[in-house]
């Protein structure tokens, strides 16, 4: 746990049972987060009463971004949700909230940590029980208390449990193939330990404990196997260092043919099917995380997954079907050769699938995939197209999640900044109107997408499509950019501007062109912008005024060439080079 204040605001607390976002996070092992929690705004209601995927999104919010901390965010948003509860339903009076028994915890929480030390006060004696090989049922029940111990709900004793040097114990336990129910039970109190702070799970690595995690992905006993799956896939999440350890181990092939044994059993009885179902989320989990990271892993390591991951994404389990797209997503996010080896997958007519049926914690990394793929060659890019993607892009713009918005307009600026045929393919698409809307009336990070978005198509585009964006009442809302705190948005927002007004002129329509910029307040922003510290702005805003401002007049009020001594106008037609599809074309790092 960290050194944050572990104090709340009555933003973060409920008034009727006295709880908050915090004690979750205290049960958790989270407190580090405390902070994050806090300023992000997520109420006790919101965070228990999200579930699955969704609640990763709420995490995110919250700042916890690695998955072993969210997972055990999970657990115990799970644990905690009776508190619902006393949140929505009403007091015995109103008037009076209700208080906890004792300050900071319930009374059933004090007799927990009772218990606790208590039976922590037996620790001693379950590491002599555990050291003696000649009692094996004395040594296997140690071990399933040590496996209790650090699976209680609230702040369980990881430290204790390594402090009294049971970790190396354990992971020998892992070799024992004559015992199963051992290796079981070990692998489980492995895996918890693991799942606690960094130097914790370092301290389970040390030990000697992933190679035989992997070694045991062969283990004829199905829960020996997926024990040490959700082992490998704490640990790859913790950095890209364990990632990298593990995918070092050969992992991957273990991990597929598990996998394809889960996969493979259509005809199984209703139970083995749950079974399944319950090894294959894990398997997917454990995969996305090897996929996971900056810098990337080595994609001959994890290339061989995509043929599996691409057939998931027909599941019927959601849950199934979002980590093998959040894998997907990563393993697009690369060289266009990488798109080209997901593409070969047969994804993308899936994918259209999952943008238009499916709830948001799947349309997420489904649209991330279509995003990065967009990234691509133009051929890439126009696979998709052809493939309907402007058609439900039309529709995420639209929707209510402002992730799904902002990934939304990055996916068009990527396809704007492709060929002009794919930049009319947008205009008959119907999606420039909802593209300026955007632009104008958005909160400032999608506002920002947007804006890429235009500019690549005019950077792009025919004098006639940038005439039909023009029309479609862009202008006013570029300009209102301009008056952004953030330098690059600015230096989009001009180079778009810029390029409108060439094609103004080149078309002979600047005259009304420059009216609309001074009638929105662009011109006294350009103006101002002179004196910005970015010396690339200030270039720029000179050259736009000295172009299509002073040139303009010198042309109306002199028959013949200045000679006043003010600078010489720049040639009409002065155009920039177009710049490549890869200068344009933008990835985003991570999301998840």
């Amino acid at each position: 746990s960290g050194n944050q204040s572990s104090g709340t605001t009555e933003k973060s607390m409920d008034s009727k049972s006295g709880r908050s976002v915090l004690d979750i996070l205290k049960r958790a092992q989270l407190t580090e987060y405390a902070a994050s929690a806090e300023k992000s705004g997520v109420t006790l209601e919101e965070l228990l009463q999200a579930e699955g995927k969704v609640l990763n999104v709420v995490a995110e919010k919250m700042g916890i971004t690695k998955p072993g901390h969210r997972m055990r965010l999970k657990k115990y948003v799970q644990d905690c949700k009776g508190w619902l509860d006393e949140i929505t339903k009403p007091t015995t009076n109103p008037s009076e909230p209700r208080v906890p028994k004792a300050p900071g915890q319930s009374e059933e929480q004090n007799k927990e940590d009772d218990k606790i030390k208590a039976v922590l006060e037996d620790l001693p004696s379950y590491v002599k029980a555990i050291k003696n090989t000649a009692d094996k049922e004395a040594q296997i029940n140690a071990v399933v208390a040590v496996r209790k111990l650090v699976s209680i709900e609230r702040n369980p004793p990881i430290q204790e449990i390594i402090d009294a040097g049971l970790v190396p114990l354990l992971v020998e336990f892992l070799k024992d193939d004559d015992r199963p129910k051992l290796q079981f039970e070990a692998a489980w109190a492995l895996t918890n330990v693991a799942s606690g702070t960094s130097k914790q799970t370092y301290t389970v690595i040390k030990s000697g404990a992933v190679p035989q995690f992997v070694r045991l992905l062969g283990s004829k006993v199905s829960n020996v196997q997926d024990q040490c799956v959700w082992a490998l896939g704490n640990i790859a999440g913790e950095s890209c260092q364990c990632r990298d350890l593990i995918l070092s181990l050969n992992t991957v092939p273990a991990l597929l043919k598990l996998m394809n044994n889960a996969t493979g059993s259509q005809e199984a009885g209703v139970e083995s099917s749950l079974k399944n179902v319950s090894t294959l989320r894990n398997v997917t989990w454990t995969i996305s995380n090897l996929c996971r990271g900056k810098p990337a892993p080595p994609f001959s390591q994890v290339a061989p997954t995509i043929p599996l991951l691409a057939n998931l994404l027909s599941h019927s389990d959601k849950e199934i079907v979002t980590d093998a797209c959040w894998a997907l997503s990563y393993l697009s996010d690369g060289s266009n050769s990488q798109i080209q080896a997901v593409l070969n997958a047969g994804v993308s007519q899936q994918l259209i699938k999952l943008l238009e049926d499916r709830a948001i914690e799947v349309k997420q990394p489904a649209l991330r995939i279509v995003g990065n793929i967009c990234t691509g060659e133009d051929s890439q890019t126009q696979f998709m197209i052809n493939s309907g993607a402007l058609h439900c892009l039309g529709k995420l713009m639209l929707s209510e999640k402002a992730s799904i918005r902002k990934e939304a307009c990055w996916t068009i600026s990527n396809i704007t900044a492709g060929t002009k045929l794919q930049i009319q393919n947008v205009i008959e698409e119907g999606l420039v109107g909802p593209l300026v809307h955007i632009l104008g009336n958005d909160q400032f990070d999608i506002k920002r997408e947007a804006a890429w978005a235009v500019s690549n198509f005019v950077s792009g585009g025919t004098n006639n499509q940038i005439r039909f964006l023009v029309m479609q009442n862009v202008i006013g809302p570029l300009c209102g950019l301009l008056d952004s705190t953030d330098e690059r948005s600015i230096q989009v927002a001009l180079e778009g501007l810029e390029q409108i007004l060439r094609t103004g002129r080149m078309m002979n329509e600047l005259s009304g062109y420059r009216d609309i910029v001074e009638n929105t307040g662009g011109l006294a922003m350009i103006e101002n912008l002179q004196s910005h510290a970015s010396e690339q702005i200030y270039s720029k805003c000179v050259n736009i005024l000295s172009t299509y401002w002073e040139a303009e007049e010198q042309q109306e009020d002199f028959a013949g060439p200045p000679n006043d001594g003010r600078r010489q106008c720049f040639c009409v037609f002065q155009t920039s080079p177009q710049r490549a599809k890869t200068i344009h074309s933008r990835t985003i790092s991570t999301w998840t």
